[in-house]
């Protein structure tokens, strides 16, 4: 599926959130650790994205997804893209929980260990009542509920 969205790069995280209409969110989620890029403060209309849902019905591993994104001249959507999906879509998430793999949060993991990557994703709990705004650590492999957003280049 294809999504026309108007992302507004103005707009801060919280505003974003809280437009969204999110039930739980991860406090995680903000502009310091993931800092907005290519904000232009003086444009006053939203740029128009492309946001695809990658879904692949089985089991997949990193370097499938990433094949299957180059293929299809795709570029893995931010977290500021989930945002406007989750905004303009908000049933999307009630279908299958969607990870934006081209924002990342890094932390290292206890006792000196390797760096972590957290991606964004949307979820939806109690029965598909509500939804969510959470962080994911990468996996090596993911299962078939996942779908990916990717953005048209």
């Amino acid at each position: 599926m294809v999504f026309e969205l108007p992302v507004f790069l103005r707009k801060s995280f919280s505003m974003m959130i809280r437009e969204a209409k999110f039930d739980d969110y991860n406090t995680t989620i903000n502009a310091r650790n993931f800092p907005l890029r290519n904000r232009n403060y003086w444009k006053t209309k939203p740029d128009i994205v492309s946001v695809e849902l990658l879904t692949f019905g089985r089991r997949v591993d990193n370097n499938e997804i990433l094949t299957a994104v180059t293929a299809k001249n795709l570029r893995f959507s931010t977290l500021v893209e989930l945002l406007a999906l989750a905004k303009h879509f908000p049933e999307e998430s009630i279908r299958q929980p969607i990870v934006a793999m081209g924002s990342a949060w890094h932390e290292r993991s206890y006792l000196g260990g390797p760096v972590l990557r957290y991606f964004p994703y949307l979820y939806s709990y109690d029965h598909n009542k509500k939804r969510g705004l959470d962080l994911f650590w990468l996996e090596t492999e993911w299962d078939e509920n996942w779908a990916f957003a990717c953005t048209r280049c």
